[in-house]
């Protein structure tokens, strides 16, 4: 499978009436040439880095027997010192919500960031061993679709734990 990015189309452009499901106008305005196939651009197993796949790496295992750090209530995480809520929005994507904040000794919890977001409607549900190592906890995403109905992204944002440094 080919890198959908390495090689756009450009040049169409069409009119959709949602409501009805029907495309109301389509134009090719111009021709423009496909570049060519650059397999460096693409990331499929046996066509990176030249058609050559690193055979040097030893697998790696993430384990945690004790299970993670962080505790979960809801969407209410506490992690070390740190506690934060998080969310989802169609338009904004991953939202952590309510004030990212740290535990800061006789100060008490201090805010540091209010609203953080980033992915909007091009999430996707996550896979275990995939998109993430060792113990994860995984939330769905809920948000209304363009016929009212609610549309559910299963595992659509994860949680986990890592170690930089490690390597």
């Amino acid at each position: 499978m080919e890198n959908g990015y390495a090689r756009p189309v450009e040049g169409i452009y069409i009119l959709v009436d949602i409501q009805n499901m029907t495309v109301i106008e389509f134009e090719d305005r111009k021709l423009v040439q496909l570049p060519p196939a650059d397999p460096l651009r693409n990331y499929t197993a046996g066509e990176t880095r030249g058609g050559v796949d690193r055979s040097d790496v030893k697998p790696i295992q993430i384990i945690q027997p004790e299970g993670p750090s962080f505790r979960i209530d809801g969407h209410f995480v506490q992690w070390q010192k740190w506690n934060f809520r998080i969310g989802f929005t169609p338009r904004e994507g991953l939202v952590v919500i309510y004030s990212v904040a740290y535990f800061d000794g006789s100060r008490g919890r201090r805010p540091v960031a209010h609203r953080e977001d980033g992915l909007g409607k091009n999430a996707h549900s996550l896979k275990k061993g995939c998109d993430s190592l060792g113990y994860i906890k995984y939330f769905d995403a809920h948000f209304t679709n363009f016929t009212g109905g609610v549309k559910t992204i299963e595992n659509c944002v994860c949680l986990h734990e890592e170690v930089h440094g490690m390597l």
